[in-house]
């Protein structure tokens, strides 16, 4: 998983966080997003970091919002 980059959505909690903290067990690169608790999104990337994902990123993204997917970094 050392080169492997996964997006996992909702992971700032409940099996979207649990997913997270298993590829960062693996040491893969995870993109973590959240939509409405930054604070649980920071948390969760701080665990993840912790495990060994140490180039994990967290962005704002609301998946059933368009002009949310639109505006994520790198969507162009």
């Amino acid at each position: 998983m050392n080169h492997r980059v996964i997006l996992i959505t909702g992971s700032a909690r409940g099996i979207g966080r649990e997913t997270a903290c298993l590829f960062a067990k693996e040491k893969a690169k995870i993109i973590l997003t959240y939509c409405h608790d930054k604070a649980q999104g920071e948390d969760t990337l701080k665990k993840c970091r912790e495990l060994g994902a140490a180039d994990s990123l967290l962005l704002r993204l609301d998946v059933m919002d368009n002009k949310s997917i639109e505006s994520a970094p790198g969507s162009h």
